[in-house]
């Protein structure tokens, strides 16, 4: 039985690994009790071997269908190895004006990639780190399962 579980899980990574052949990093972070409190950062480090390589940059992001609003703003500051800090605000559309999602759901679940920088390169070799906060007007924003970082090569990245 044990063998049969392990390559069920097995052949279920490889299926999800083979979407996406360009994909070269994902981390998402779970939110306690699928409350965002306004102070909670959530900090995602990247490391990056080639800063040669072109990626696209996007945010990951997981809700239940109850989350009420058509975007969600971040607040994202990125922290190189050399500590240098750049800061972003990124407004992800998450539901068109009839209130239809932009995400792919799933029974309950609505799952979000959020373009934030397409064709863009990391200065240098090291660990990146992500900071990202909600920046919502209500302090705790309720219906938040996932935030994460996705990184996939740039489709047509020449070295």
């Amino acid at each position: 039985m044990k063998i049969r579980i392990h390559f069920v899980a097995l052949l279920l990574l490889m299926l999800v690994v083979s979407c996406n052949p360009n994909r070269v990093f994902v981390e998402r972070v779970t939110i306690p009790d699928m409350i965002w409190d306004m102070d909670s950062v959530v900090n995602i480090t990247v490391p990056v071997e080639d800063p040669s390589q072109v990626y696209d940059i996007k945010i990951a992001i997981r809700s239940n269908v109850y989350f009420q609003s058509r975007n969600l703003w971040l607040f994202i500051n990125t922290y190189s190895p050399e500590h240098v800090v750049e800061a972003d605000t990124l407004e992800c559309i998450l539901a068109d004006e009839q209130g239809n999602t932009t995400g792919d759901p799933a029974l309950d679940i609505i799952d979000y990639e959020i373009p934030f920088k397409m064709g863009a390169r990391f200065p240098s070799a090291g660990k990146y780190r992500f900071a990202i906060q909600h920046g919502m007007r209500m302090e705790k924003l309720p219906c938040i399962d996932e935030i994460g970082i996705i990184i996939d090569k740039h489709p047509q990245s020449e070295k």
